[in-house]
């Protein structure tokens, strides 16, 4: 637990751009409590549109993603040895920016429910959007010894496919 505590230290710090992916331990164990705590999370991102079967199916989609970009890119760079570790930052990180965004989810889901505008939400969670991009490409950077814009770009098209996918399968 206590391992799991000090990489939860190293997410946070990851979301600040203050640590990376080499500073987490190299086994999944530390990923799967933060999956477990992610899920837990979930529970708060349901609304009218999404009840808790679509949340989870979101996270295993976006975390199925990111593990093929983690995968893929590690053996491009031949630094497999790495997975662990960045799978670990960017499951860590999506749970720290979601625990973060659910006070911002719930006061824009009661907003819509009483019709008041609030555009500040709208500009705030567009602002999270962009930090959790930040910082998924300085990971992807950082583990795959990458240039910035080569991360940048991927990070991008992964939020792009995986909008993409959420619309097609949960929105229609």
């Amino acid at each position: 637990m206590n391992e799991w505590l000090y990489s939860l230290r190293q997410y946070w710090l990851m979301c600040f751009f203050g640590s990376g992916p080499d500073r987490l331990p190299s086994g999944f164990q530390c990923a799967a409590y933060s999956l477990f705590v992610y899920l837990l999370a979930g529970f708060f991102l349901t609304d009218e549109n999404r009840n808790y079967g679509n949340v989870v199916a979101q996270i295993a989609i976006e975390l199925a993603l990111l593990g093929l970009i983690a995968y893929l890119g590690l053996l491009w760079q031949k630094k497999q040895p790495r997975f662990a570790q960045t799978f670990s930052a960017l499951l860590g990180v999506n749970l720290v920016m979601s625990l973060v965004a659910i006070p911002i989810f719930l006061m824009s889901s009661e907003s819509r429910a009483t019709g008041t505008d609030s555009n500040w939400l709208t500009y705030l969670t567009m602002a999270i959007i962009f930090w959790n991009l930040a910082v998924i490409s300085l990971i992807l950077k950082r583990a795959m010894e990458i240039s910035t814009w080569i991360s940048t770009m991927i990070a991008f098209n992964y939020f792009l496919f995986y909008q993409f996918l959420t619309v097609i399968l949960f929105y229609q």
